[in-house]
């Protein structure tokens, strides 16, 4: 049996913008436990934090999209994909301040192509899922917001244009 690998996007905070979504790593193992692993924090102050057989919903915010990465051959442990996971360097220098934990998750992948986990390509796609998935839901989100203003204004304009002016008694 293999482990599911998945990157989770939550809602941002304190605004629903990309750059202030989170993201994280999810395993499901072949044991059936699972594991979600991101940092948690702010620049210059994030952590690396694991949470075993948390349930992804649970998390404080409001999960918004998966993004499949791929299955993991069930000959490599739990352990292995912990270590690898888990060594992924926490950038907290002056140097780093525009780093988060999307730049995290794909600096988390890369090791784990480097430890021959993963295939470069599976890293790519997965990469390439989450990007697409930080900006697409906010770009809709966007789109409806100014669909609704524009026709408020649309609707405000054609009350004053048909305003009855000038009627003769």
């Amino acid at each position: 049996m293999s482990t599911k690998t998945t990157i989770l996007i939550y809602t941002g905070s304190p605004l629903d913008y990309p750059e202030y979504r989170h993201t994280a790593l999810h395993f499901t193992f072949a044991t059936g436990t699972t594991s979600t692993m991101h940092v948690v924090g702010t620049q210059g102050l994030f952590i690396f934090q694991e949470d075993v057989d948390l349930d992804p919903h649970e998390f404080g915010s409001e999960l918004s999209k998966t993004v499949p990465v791929g299955e993991i051959d069930g000959g490599v442990s739990a352990e292995t994909i912990r270590r690898a996971v888990s060594a992924t360097p926490v950038r907290n220098g002056r140097e780093d301040l525009d780093w988060n934990c999307q730049n995290w998750v794909g600096d988390a992948l890369r090791m784990l192509v480097e430890k021959g986990v993963l295939s470069a390509e599976v890293r790519e796609r997965a990469v390439d899922g989450m990007v697409e998935g930080l900006w697409i839901i906010w770009f809709y989100r966007a789109k409806f917001i100014l669909m609704a203003v524009s026709l408020y204004y649309l609707s405000r304009c054609v009350y004053i244009v048909c305003l009855p002016r000038d009627i003769p008694n």
